[in-house]
C-alpha cells in the first residue's frame, strides 16, 4: 500500500475516533503513532513517542498557554466579566439595538482577557441574554448576537488557536498577536454593522434601552478601568516588545491576581478554582499539542502535503482563486468540526499548500482562525449556539441558527478583504 493511500486511510480513521468521543489529542497521538510505525518502523515511532511529550512541556513557548488561561479564570472568578459589560451597557445601550451593540464590544473587550470562544459566551452571555430579553429583544436575536460575539475570542489575541498554531508551525506568538487586532476589532466593527443594519430593517428584534447620565457613565467607567489597564498593560507590553509572550500572560495573570484582591472578590476558594480549571485546561492543551506533533510527523512521511501542492499547481489557477477554494472546504469543515479540531487536522496538509501560493504563514494563522469563527456559530456543530442553548433554556436551536446568519455574512465579508488585501493582516508587524 502506498504512502498516501495509508495517508488518508489514517484520516478516515481519526474522525471515525471523533465521532466515537475519543479525546481530540489521543485520536491523534494513536493514529501519527500507528501510521508513523507503519510507514517508518515500530522504533522510530516509539522514539517519538518517548521525546515529543518532554519536548512539548518543557519548552518555554508552551507556559504562555497556562498563564494567559489563568489570567482569564482569576477574571471569571472575581466577576470582572460583568462590570465590562456594565461599561459597555451604559455608554450605549440607549441606541436602538444598544444592548446588543454592548454585547459585541464587551465581548470584543473580554475576548482581549479569555482565549476561550466558550468563556466569552459563558461570561457575557449570562448578563447580556435575559437583560435583552428583558428588554424585549427578539429572543432568537439575542442569542445569535452573543454566539457570534463570543467567537471573537477565538481571534482577539492571546487566542488559544493562534498560541497553538503559533507552536504547531514555528511561527512567532507575538506576531500572530499583532496580526489579529486589526482583523479581530475589524470583525467587531463588522458585527456592530451588523446589528444596526438589521435593527434597522427589522426594528421589532431590538428596542431602545434606558438612557443614562453621565455620572452614572462615569461610575461604570471607574468601575473597570484597573482591567482595561491590565489589558492594555499586558498586551501593549507585548506588542511594544517590553515582555515575551510568556510573560505577557505571567504579567496578566498576576495582576488579575492583584486586582482581584484590591477589590476583596478573590477568595482563597475562588483562586484554587481558578488554578484547578487552569491545570486542567492546560493539561488538555498538553495532550493536544503531544498528539499534533506526532500526527504531523506521519502527515509529514505520507507524501500528501506534496500531492496537494501539485494538483494546486497543476490547475494554474491564481492564488486568490486557490484560497477562495480552500475556504469553502474550511467552510464545509466547519459544518461538522468544532475549530480546534479542524485546525489540528488541516495544518500539516494546508501549511505547506499556502506557503507555495506565496502567502505568509503569519497572514494564514489569522485568516484560518478567522475562517474558523464560522465553526462556532454554523450548523450542525456550532459550539457557540450550543453554549447559548444552554444558557437560556427558551432560546431553541433552530431559531438561534436562523438569526445568525448576517453574521456568518459579516465573517464572510472580512475572510475575502483579508484574501485580496493580504496587507490588511500584514502590516502592523512591518510598521
Amino acid at each position: 500500500m502506498d504512502p498516501i493511500t495509508v495517508g488518508w486511510i489514517g484520516m478516515a480513521v481519526f474522525l471515525l475516533l471523533l465521532v466515537f468521543g475519543v479525546p481530540v489529542g489521543m485520536a491523534m497521538a494513536l493514529v501519527g503513532f500507528a501510521g508513523f510505525a507503519w510507514l517508518v518502523s515500530p522504533e522510530a515511532s516509539i522514539g517519538k513517542a518517548a521525546l515529543i511529550p518532554f519536548t512539548t512541556v518543557t519548552d518555554y513557548n508552551f507556559a504562555v498557554v497556562p498563564a494567559f488561561i489563568l489570567m482569564a479564570q482569576i477574571f471569571g472568578v472575581t466577576g470582572m466579566g460583568s462590570r465590562l459589560y456594565d461599561l459597555c451597557e451604559k455608554w450605549m445601550g440607549s441606541l436602538r439595538g444598544g444592548l446588543a451593540l454592548a454585547t459585541i464590544f464587551a465581548s470584543a473587550i473580554f475576548a482581549a482577557i479569555s482565549s476561550s470562544t466558550i468563556a466569552t459566551v459563558v461570561t457575557i452571555g449570562a448578563i447580556a441574554i435575559p437583560e435583552m430579553m428583558r428588554r424585549r429583544y427578539d429572543p432568537g436575536f439575542a442569542g445569535a448576537t452573543v454566539a457570534a460575539a463570543g467567537g471573537l475570542g477565538v481571534l482577539i489575541p492571546p487566542s488559544a488557536i493562534l498560541i497553538l498554531y503559533g507552536l504547531m508551525t514555528e511561527q512567532s506568538i507575538r506576531e500572530l498577536f499583532r496580526a489579529g487586532v486589526v482583523p479581530g476589532v475589524s470583525l467587531a466593527a463588522a458585527y456592530a454593522a451588523t446589528v444596526a443594519i438589521v435593527c434597522r430593517l427589522r426594528p421589532e428584534f431590538a428596542t431602545a434601552g434606558n438612557r443614562y447620565s453621565l455620572k452614572e457613565k462615569w461610575k461604570a467607567l471607574a468601575g473597570a478601568w484597573e482591567t482595561i489597564l491590565l489589558i492594555l498593560l499586558s498586551l501593549g507590553g507585548l506588542f511594544a516588545g517590553w515582555f515575551t509572550p510568556t510573560e505577557a500572560g505571567a504579567v496578566g495573570a498576576s495582576g488579575a491576581m492583584l486586582i482581584g484582591l484590591a477589590r476583596r472578590k478573590l477568595t482563597f476558594q475562588g483562586l484554587m478554582k481558578a488554578l484547578t480549571a487552569t491545570t486542567a485546561n492546560s493539561g488538555m492543551v498538553a495532550l493536544i499539542m503531544i498528539g499534533a506533533f506526532l500526527l504531523n510527523y506521519f502527515v509529514a512521511v505520507t507524501g500528501i502535503p506534496q500531492a496537494l501542492i501539485e494538483s494546486v499547481e497543476a490547475l494554474k489557477v491564481p492564488a486568490t482563486v486557490a484560497m477562495l477554494v480552500v475556504t469553502v472546504v474550511y467552510l464545509v469543515l466547519g459544518m461538522f468540526m468544532d475549530s480546534l479540531a479542524m485546525l489540528l487536522l488541516t495544518i500539516p496538509f494546508m501549511f505547506p499548500l499556502v506557503q507555495s501560493l506565496g502567502y505568509d504563514p503569519i497572514w494564514f494563522g489569522v485568516y484560518v482562525v478567522m475562517v474558523m469563527e464560522m465553526a462556532v456559530i454554523t450548523p450542525p456543530v456550532g459550539m457557540n449556539v450550543y453554549a447559548v442553548s444552554g444558557l437560556v433554556r427558551e432560546l431553541p436551536l433552530d431559531t438561534v441558527f436562523r438569526r445568525v446568519f448576517p453574521f456568518v455574512v459579516a465573517q464572510i465579508a472580512v475572510i475575502i478583504l483579508m484574501i485580496y488585501f493580504p496587507d490588511f493582516v500584514t502590516f502592523i508587524n512591518r510598521s
